[in-house]
């Protein structure tokens, strides 16, 4: 891109638009990207800004004072009413910060849409900066609902991964103007203790319905021999002995068990349905709160339920949600609107 900019006028001005269309903002580049921000001619094209770290002496009050410390940056504190914060990678956390308002827009910035702050400490700090937050999604696999900060105008609150109630009931105590809450749980299968886990027990009722005990009890055993601690593991390795058969049962077997983990999900949404409903809310949200609850596995654990072997070379995605890995078959929402 930067060889095309010197190529003539025509193709310098593409590639300015699209070499500036993403800026990057640290401490070590500061001064240089005070110099783009001063540019109008350059600072038109910027519609994405990240804020992060370039070593590990950078802190997270450096990101905040790289914010405050340029005039045209300052204004943006109140713009945003849209943030998702995810972990993008174990240890890095990643604040996207979208629905800029139009009013107040800096002249600097007008194609401004998005602001990124990316940290590797507590991923809520940056964003406390911006107290007119009304949307807030958050990715939980290593994140925790804040207990410190508030934000004012918050009235739309979408969580997903495995939610704490009791936490959850805590940030609804501080949060009062919420009207909507969507929880979209995430259930994941476990390592294997030394006693038989639910899912083995599981598996066996499901493999009696259709064999006789003495090859039920030789698959689970050859399983359990060559698993590597997980249940994931075991599943699969269960899947890999059904498929070596030939007979007609087959099918079926491999159908009744991700039935059965249907309605182990269908249990667990319940359980979390109740749980929500004895929930002690502030009287001034609980009559206008509006609550969705939806379940599904985790993506890696709903192929080993279903014997989707990964390919050998696979590096785990861990760290990171993937939704569209998610497949329906195995989700179930639940909607209701608390009266008080």
């Amino acid at each position: 891109m930067k060889s095309c900019h010197l190529v003539c006028r025509r193709l310098c001005r593409i590639a300015t638009e699209l070499l500036f269309r993403r800026v990057v903002c640290h401490k070590g580049n500061s001064k240089s990207f005070n110099e783009i921000l001063a540019r109008d001619d350059l600072s038109q094209f910027i519609k994405v800004i990240s804020f992060g770290r370039t070593a590990p002496s950078d802190t997270i009050p450096d990101i905040i004072s790289l914010i405050l410390s340029h005039e045209a940056l300052r204004p943006l504190i109140k713009r945003p009413t849209a943030c998702v914060t995810r972990q993008r990678r174990e240890g890095e956390f990643i604040s996207t910060l979208t629905r800029l308002g139009t009013q107040n827009t800096p002249s600097a910035l007008p194609a401004l849409e998005e602001i990124q702050l990316i940290s590797n400490e507590e991923p809520y700090l940056p964003i406390a900066l911006f107290s007119e937050i009304e949307k807030l999604h958050i990715d939980m696999e290593y994140i925790r609902l804040p207990d410190n900060f508030v934000w004012p105008s918050l009235v739309d609150v979408h969580l997903r991964g495995t939610i704490d109630i009791d936490c959850l009931e805590g940030f609804l105590k501080n949060h009062h103007h919420i009207r909507k809450l969507f929880l979209a749980i995430v259930a994941t299968l476990r390592p294997l203790g030394p006693s038989p886990s639910t899912v083995h027990t599981l598996s066996r009722t499901v493999l009696k319905s259709g064999l006789d005990t003495e090859l039920v009890d030789s698959i689970l055993r050859n399983a359990e021999q060559n698993t590597d601690g997980h249940e994931r593991s075991l599943l699969l390795h269960i899947h890999d002995q059904l498929d070596k058969r030939v007979d007609g049962t087959v099918k079926k077997l491999h159908e009744a068990l991700i039935t059965s983990f249907e309605t182990v999900l269908e249990y667990e949404l319940r359980r979390y349905s109740i749980d929500i409903e004895k929930m002690q809310i502030p009287r001034q949200i609980s009559t206008k709160l509006e609550v969705g609850c939806s379940i599904s596995w985790f993506w890696e654990d709903e192929l080993a339920i279903k014997g989707i072997n990964l390919p050998q070379n696979y590096a785990s995605k861990r760290g990171l949600w993937i939704k569209d890995e998610i497949k329906e078959s195995l989700r179930k929402t639940y909607v209701y609107e608390r009266t008080g």
